[in-house]
């Protein structure tokens, strides 16, 4: 996996070396008390994960290596390893967690329209005007950008609110 641009990158061998930590507190306690114990000291743990992720820009790429990344501590947490299966939704459902991908999406949303909410003489909004101008890319220019991201959010939400809406 690689992290090289995230700041998941910087906190995985602490994440993992804590999942150790885990592992080990959990064998002096109850059964019945392991698991949500557990699960509870790991979501304390997910904003350093996640810091600051509204401004990543992911590609489809990334977020699968971020929910993997995320699937494999999950799995640790819960103390499943190899001979033993669990699908991924099973493991959702068990730690009440969803998928980090689905995560960031929310934060960089929630973000934007933070942004779009400000007064017309924040400088925030006057740097937005300024990224939202047309300009011409060079060949190597970044596939992925901040605004690209965006947009592909607004579509998935705005695609689930027209399902919904059938729906009923």
């Amino acid at each position: 996996m690689h992290f090289k641009s995230l700041a998941c990158y910087k906190y995985r061998d602490h994440a993992i070396s804590l999942l150790k930590v885990f592992q080990t507190a959990e064998s002096a306690l109850e059964p019945q008390f392991r698991h949500p114990l557990t699960c509870t000291i790991y979501n304390a743990y997910v904003a350093i994960f996640l810091y600051n992720s509204e401004s990543w820009k992911v590609s489809q790429v990334t977020s699968d290596a971020i929910d993997r990344f995320h699937k494999k501590l999950l799995r640790k947490v819960l103390n499943v390893y190899w001979p033993k299966k669990i699908s991924s939704v099973r493991v959702y459902e068990l730690t009440k967690e969803r998928p980090w991908s689905k995560v960031i999406q929310q934060h960089r949303l929630c973000f934007y329209g933070h942004i779009m909410r400000m007064p017309d003489n924040v400088p925030v909004n006057a740097a937005i005007a300024e990224y939202y101008q047309p300009l011409n890319m060079d060949r190597c220019a970044p596939k992925v950008t901040w605004r690209k991201n965006i947009g592909r959010d607004l579509d998935r939400v705005w695609l689930a609110l027209v399902r919904q809406k059938k729906s009923l």
